[in-house]
């Protein structure tokens, strides 16, 4: 059998719902903020995945803002002691859905 090919939108929406599923996940952030950029990189040649959270930041639209949240708190969770700040997970990846509609 032949399985289609996901688009960009569809496979960002998949990869958010299964980290909204695993609470429990290492690194949920950090997961979030890849997945943010691989489908900003895919629909948004502007904003591909070369550019670092200070670079891309900029250049994002007002609809776009939640980026920013989401990449924030990925880079604490990756390269903070403190890891990333209390914010309610689940709220901002409703949010980054809205991205991809």
């Amino acid at each position: 059998a032949i399985v289609p090919q996901l688009t960009a939108e569809e496979r960002f929406r998949a990869a958010v719902l299964a980290l909204r599923e695993d609470p429990s996940r290492r690194l949920r952030w950090a997961a979030l903020a890849d997945e943010t950029r691989r489908f900003l990189a895919a629909t948004r040649p502007q904003l591909g995945s070369e550019l670092t959270t200070t670079e891309l930041v900029p250049r994002l639209d007002e609809r776009q803002r939640v980026v920013e949240e989401i990449l924030r708190q990925g880079d604490l969770e990756k390269f903070s002691r403190r890891g990333a700040a209390q914010r309610e997970f689940d709220e901002l990846a409703d949010k980054a859905l809205e991205l991809a509609s």
